[in-house]
């Protein structure tokens, strides 16, 4: 009976435990996603570009690699191509 009270203990912790884990997680995104369009309504596209991720796009190459360009590039690269099409 303790074996079974134990082993029920351990796993309500650690399942408690990763819910808890995962809530900061998916608040810190939640975050980062609307941090990112309210700077875009309030048209702070410095402050949009802070809060984004930027990498390139190939085929066999994880997401997590980050972007070719340096910060500089990739920065003037966003401000042309997105900033510069919601400017009428």
């Amino acid at each position: 009976m303790k074996k079974v009270i134990l082993t029920t203990a351990i796993l309500l912790l650690g399942y408690a435990l990763t819910n808890f884990l995962n809530y900061f997680t998916e608040r810190e995104g939640k975050n980062i996603t609307k941090n990112y369009y309210q700077a875009l309504i309030n048209e702070d596209y410095e402050k949009a570009f802070e809060q984004l991720y930027v990498y390139d796009y190939v085929a066999g190459k994880h997401a997590t690699e980050g972007t070719t360009l340096a910060d500089k590039e990739a920065k003037e690269f966003y401000m042309k191509n997105v900033c510069g099409n919601l400017k009428m």
